[in-house]
């Protein structure tokens, strides 16, 4: 899906020679390097084995459906059923439950172990896959960065901030964590950021004016954008589309956007809920000059409808009859999702909607600090947010359509049975809105470059030092296993001591239990919990304690860093 024209204010492309993208080179190389020094030393355990499993079955059998004879292989992930796997009634045949793309993007990393000596076994846990994993996650981060540095060069010119906006994203929120865990949010990454880009191009193609300029005034144009039109198209190009026409490069984008969009769906089929949202905004796309009302009469119209088909009606076809005929495929009936066989204690089905979950849902993503906190895990949203006045005024129709999308996952997230997330770290399923609602960062990022020194110098200040200690959480978040938190509090769980529950339910921050334990891997303190047990338990029973703890907090400590660390004693 290259591009041919480009939409980024005074660039040439990124299909193109990368002649003015050699800062966008060094960045992908540090960015590489950075990655490979700090690969996980572990798999991740859950959701992403049925996928995987699905396409070692795809690769050694052709089909996608695993034979009833496979269970005892599968076992550990069948204790309850519809958690992993959807099993066919009749056959008994087992389908990981997730959408199909994540079988196919799973393809690569196994082919390549295969292809090297590795074994294509469900149960394949040896090094050589998991760095092969490692690296396919690499490649699919690199990827990320291209779409997300295509994005923030539609509203700067400046290299400091598109690279400066770039690692605060990638390394100072919990994306970092996706993105170099071999689990499946990585697979959603690239998709969600390419049909931004592309219907962002497309809006900003419609609208026929230079990129980041505004509406009222060319004053208004962020500083080092470009005035110029989008590299291969001409002046007259962008102003003499009529009503009736689609301009080649808004219906190029638009097509694009479906095709990303439509991969997004069959990755996560969550996702669909945004097809609603690529309609309105393309019916509703037009010149800043006109009334909405005009822009909506003109898009309506016999002619445009009938230009619209290929780039508008027939992605969403596509998007729709895949979606159904996987279901058919895999589930036994194009309109089940394969999420309805795992039951919980109550008989109810584990994942379900309902409204009692809106308030929890709410209140811990923005207002309570803990694992859900979006804010407390992403803080550069909050430096967004002083930037969104201006990025609204400057590219309103674009603004809207980020908010429509975070609004939308946001809105379809909050009434969700497992909103939380369950076994994770941050809430990783507001990972799309930290990707696109810290845009408005490069206002900021303008601002604070054109600003008097005496101010913009405390502000930068505090700002690094709130960044910094978010980078930090990240490293000790990111040097410990994934599951860190969840094992050591299920070993402290059934003591029920009233300290040791405060410790683990006051955490700000899951990073802070990693820091402890670091502390005491390297003797430098002992785990506050550790040290409560210890007090607790009396003398003649606390060699017994120890002898159960040791072992606990032995694995809890080891580093997650296939490269940079070794584990130690």
């Amino acid at each position: 899906m290259a591009d041919d024209g480009d939409t980024r204010p005074g660039g040439t492309g990124l299909s193109g020679k990368f002649r003015d993208d050699r800062p966008l080179l060094f960045l992908l190389l540090g960015i590489a390097l950075f990655q490979v020094v700090t690969m996980p030393a572990f798999f991740y355990p859950g959701d992403n084995f049925a996928p995987r499993a699905a396409a070692v079955n795809l690769l050694t059998t052709g089909d996608i459906g695993i034979e009833p004879s496979a269970r005892p292989e599968l076992e550990s992930f069948l204790r309850q059923k519809g958690q992993y796997f959807f099993e066919r009634d009749g056959s008994g045949r087992l389908y990981s439950k997730y959408g199909i793309g994540n079988t196919l993007l799973c393809l690569p990393p196994l082919l390549a172990d295969r292809l090297t000596g590795g074994d294509l076994g469900f149960q394949n846990n040896a090094a050589s896959l998991l760095i092969w994993l490692n690296l396919w996650s690499i490649v699919l981060t690199l990827l990320a960065t291209v779409f997300i540095y295509r994005i923030v060069s539609l509203y700067t010119d400046r290299s400091l901030i598109r690279i400066g906006f770039i690692l605060v994203l990638w390394y100072t929120t919990f994306a970092w964590y996706y993105l170099r865990s071999p689990s499946l949010e990585i697979y959603q990454v690239v998709p969600f950021l390419g049909f931004i880009f592309h219907l962002l191009a497309s809006l900003r193609a419609r609208e026929g004016e230079a990129p980041g300029a505004s509406a009222e005034a060319p004053a208004e144009a962020p500083a080092g954008a470009s005035a110029e039109a989008p590299a291969g198209a001409s002046a007259e190009a962008s102003a003499g589309a009529s009503a009736e026409e689609v301009d080649p490069r808004f219906g190029g984008h638009l097509l694009r956007a479906g095709l990303w969009l439509g991969a997004l769906v069959l990755v996560k089929l969550f996702f669909i809920i945004l097809v609603p949202v690529v309609w309105i905004f393309a019916l509703s796309a037009g010149r800043k000059s006109d009334p909405l009302k005009e822009r909506l009469r003109g898009n309506l119209s016999e002619t445009r409808i009938r230009a619209l088909i290929r780039p508008l009606v027939i992605p969403t076809v596509v998007i729709v009859v895949a979606v159904l005929l996987v279901n058919q495929i895999k589930f036994g009936s194009p309109f089940n999702s394969g999420y309805g066989q795992w039951l919980g204690a109550d008989g109810q089905s584990h994942d379900r909607f309902a409204f009692s979950y809106l308030v929890p849902a709410v209140s811990s993503f923005l207002f309570r600090p803990g694992n859900a906190n979006i804010f407390i895990h992403a803080p550069s949203l909050l430096v967004a947010l002083f930037g969104l006045p201006a990025f609204l005024r400057r590219n309103r129709s674009e603004a809207l359509f980020l908010l429509a999308v975070s609004a939308v996952i946001f809105l379809g997230v909050i009434p969700f049975s497992s909103w939380a997330g369950e076994w994770c770290y941050g809430p990783r399923y507001l990972l799309p809105i930290v990707l696109i609602g810290t845009l408005p960062r490069i206002e900021v990022g303008e601002w604070l470059l054109r600003a008097p020194r005496r101010i913009a110098a405390p502000i930068t200040i505090t700002v690094g030092a709130v960044l910094f200690w978010s980078f930090s959480m990240q490293v000790r978040i990111n040097s410990l296993h994934y599951f860190t938190f969840h094992r050591t509090q299920a070993f402290f769980a059934p003591f029920q001591n009233p300290d040791i529950s405060a410790y683990y339910g006051g955490l700000f921050h899951r990073g802070i239990l990693h820091r402890d334990l670091i502390r005491s891997r390297e003797r430098r303190g002992e785990f506050p919990p550790a040290a409560i047990l210890r007090e607790l338990v009396p003398p003649e029973g606390r060699g017994e304690v120890e002898r159960a703890l040791l072992p606990v907090l032995h694995e809890a400590v080891r580093p997650n860093f296939l490269l940079l660390l070794r584990p130690g004693r």
